[in-house]
């Protein structure tokens, strides 16, 4: 009679005791499926696409941000013309003086340097606090110290004319040597002054704007950064700015 009420049978096999019971719960185990190698290659290619659209897009954003270091360091050397001239009776600094000084130890002073003199572009920490190391983007040669990242222009006058800003005993006799005030430029606001170069001088022959200005050079993703005697920045190709240094009233 029990055993009709519970329904429960009790087994005996090879000596041991199992309960049966119609009430009993029908789970089952669970098993952990991994990867399959089709899937997981999937997942490889899937980052491989990501990344490979995110890397661009993040070098493209430093090359920007050394653009914009850039343009700062070139307004901060035209801070430096500015102050210079005041000191100077309104004469802008010569690309290659007398006393045999560039036109950046000239600014030096100017731009949180102490010593305009006694310069050493060779030295670390110079570099880390004078802008007129030049382009951002530019990797100094220390078998070449008088190049600098910048380009100076050292013919402001209009086209066709022989005057510079460099001195040399030979230009000093020819009278081509010769002092130019803020003042005298003209077209200030489309002639070139500074611009990125890896040469310290910029300008071209008399013979024509097909003559490089020397330094060509775009390392801003094609272009590079200039700024005119009206302080203005632009950015511009080096191809551009060679008929701008040759004659801003044509070709501005």
């Amino acid at each position: 009679m029990a055993t009709s009420a519970t329904q429960d049978r009790v087994a005996i096999v090879s000596g041991r005791h199992t309960l049966h019971s119609d009430h009993a719960p029908s789970w089952k185990p669970v098993t952990m499926r991994g990867f399959s190698l089709i899937e997981l290659l999937v997942v490889i290619a899937i980052i491989a696409m990501l990344a490979g659209l995110l890397f661009p897009a993040a070098g493209m954003v430093r090359g920007k941000a050394r653009a914009i270091a850039c343009m700062g360091n070139l307004r901060q050397v035209g801070l430096a013309v500015s102050a210079y001239a005041a000191d100077n009776h309104g004469l802008l600094p010569y690309a290659l003086d007398r006393s045999g000084y560039h036109w950046y130890e000239l600014l030096a002073s100017y731009a949180d340097v102490s010593d305009k003199v006694n310069v050493n572009f060779n030295d670390a920490s110079f570099k880390h606090r004078n802008v007129l190391v030049g382009c951002s983007e530019y990797k100094r040669d220390p078998a070449r110290p008088w190049r600098v990242g910048y380009g100076y222009n050292r013919k402001p006058a209009l086209s066709g004319s022989t005057a510079t800003l460099m001195y040399s005993a030979a230009d000093a006799a020819s009278r081509k040597f010769r002092d130019f005030m803020m003042g005298d430029i003209g077209q200030p606001s489309s002639r070139p002054m500074f611009g990125c170069s890896d040469e310290w001088t910029l300008g071209v022959s008399e013979s024509g704007p097909w003559w490089s200005y020397g330094g060509h050079w775009d390392p801003h993703q094609g272009r590079s950064s200039w700024m005119f005697y009206d302080l203005h920045l632009e950015t511009m190709t080096s191809a551009q700015a060679v008929y701008r240094l040759y004659d801003p009233i044509v070709y501005q």
